[in-house]
């Protein structure tokens, strides 16, 4: 430890501290995150190190991160609770410049930053850690240790899609197979169907922009797609009903017809 120090009346000092080694008076590790959006130089403002006498440091930093996270579980929206990971290790020096370790506990939360309208809430208590030590082929006897942080997210608003989109979509749909207690002569059977398709289209539409854009089968777009498959069904059906109907009545106006001609004309002979 080049740093420690001995001075009765002092217990720690502070010293210049940045990711930038021409604006800072100590070392400091390369620590990136290596799913990054925004790196952690840019996301992390510079602050000054507290120094302790037996030589080691404390460097806190406040900032954003800004992570690229492949989320898991985002099939169950909007009753999901997603997962995200986030990778840190150094960049330029291995483990054996700097051992990257977790510290005890590997997190702590105070709340202090939470909302009333986040979308998001995190678990704290669901929040997984491990050591992942990789060697590559440039520096085969080096290790590169990577701390791997996994984040778990409730979703909040899921009485919000619950009000909005799940319950008048299955009300629609309910009221789509209402159309089978309509009398095949009322002409606004077909009318209510086509009416009850177009509401759940365009709820879709509107609820289109609420949803995220990705490639899974969303549990939400299913309801949907079920739901307006049913009013598709029940107006198909209607269709059916209503020409058969008629087409009978047709053909039993045209026997009457036929019928009543004959009897006209053996009349007369």
């Amino acid at each position: 430890h080049t740093m420690k120090f001995n001075y009765d009346s002092l217990t720690q000092t502070t010293m210049k501290a940045s990711a930038n080694p021409e604006l800072s008076n100590i070392w400091t590790p390369d620590l990136e995150m290596y799913n990054q959006d925004l790196s952690i130089a840019q996301s992390f403002h510079s602050k000054d190190a507290i120094v302790f006498p037996d030589g080691s440091v404390f460097w806190s930093r406040v900032g954003n991160l800004q992570p690229l996270c492949a989320f898991s579980g985002l099939k169950r929206h909007p009753f999901d609770v997603l997962e995200c990971a986030v990778d840190l290790g150094g960049w330029t020096r291995s483990g054996l410049f700097a051992n990257y370790t977790f510290a005890d506990p590997p997190l702590s939360f105070d709340g202090k930053g939470r909302t009333t309208y986040q979308e998001y809430k995190l678990l704290s208590d669901k929040v997984r850690t491990k050591l992942v030590t990789n060697f590559y082929p440039c520096c085969p006897d080096e290790p590169w240790p990577v701390l791997s942080y996994t984040f778990v997210f409730k979703r909040t608003t899921s009485d919000f899609y619950l009000r909005t989109l799940v319950i008048p979509i299955i009300l629609l749909t309910y009221l789509a197979a209402s159309v089978f207690w309509f009398d095949v002569r009322c002409g606004e059977r077909l009318a209510m169907g086509i009416t009850i398709l177009l509401a759940i289209v365009a709820t879709q539409i509107v609820a289109a922009e609420r949803l995220p854009k990705c490639a899974e089968n969303l549990w939400i777009e299913m309801v949907c797609g079920y739901s307006k498959a049913f009013s598709c069904a029940c107006l198909v059906e209607s269709c059916i009903v209503t020409h058969i109907f008629y087409r009978q009545r047709k053909e039993k106006f045209e026997e009457y017809i036929s019928n009543n001609s004959k009897h006209l004309t053996g009349n007369k002979e």
